[in-house]
């Protein structure tokens, strides 16, 4: 089973490249991690079986903006969606035999993110 959810107009920023005040990233990763928050509400979960040893989840997060990235600009833009997606389904984000996170970028002019899980069989 798959579930995709799709949040349009969420700009997510390179956390490593700000030089601002904390107080200002602060408030910006509690607006994201809030936005996804309502989107993975609206969800259909009952689709998929909960995350497991024996069945875990692929979980692709994918930025959508009109530039590029570099790899690592990606993880950080979207640490605050990982974050929100982790604290939804109750499974600590650092559990990767449980959830397994992957990252990608596609380039549209409005800005937003993507959530796909896929629900994996072991490895052996």
């Amino acid at each position: 089973m798959n579930l995709t959810v799709s949040i349009d107009g969420l700009r997510t920023r390179n956390q490593l490249n700000t030089r601002r005040h904390w107080r200002v990233d602060q408030a910006e990763r509690a607006a994201v991690r809030e936005a996804v928050g309502y989107a993975l509400l609206g969800a259909n979960w009952r689709a998929l079986a909960k995350p497991s040893e024996t069945a875990p989840w692929s979980v692709t997060l994918t930025r959508l903006g009109p530039r590029e990235m570099d790899d690592d600009g990606v993880v950080s833009a979207l640490k605050s969606v990982r974050d929100a997606f982790a604290a939804f389904v109750g499974v600590d984000d650092r559990l990767r035999r449980v959830v397994r996170y992957h990252y990608g970028q596609e380039f549209p002019k409005p800005f937003g993110v993507r959530i796909d899980v896929v629900l994996q069989s072991p490895d052996p």
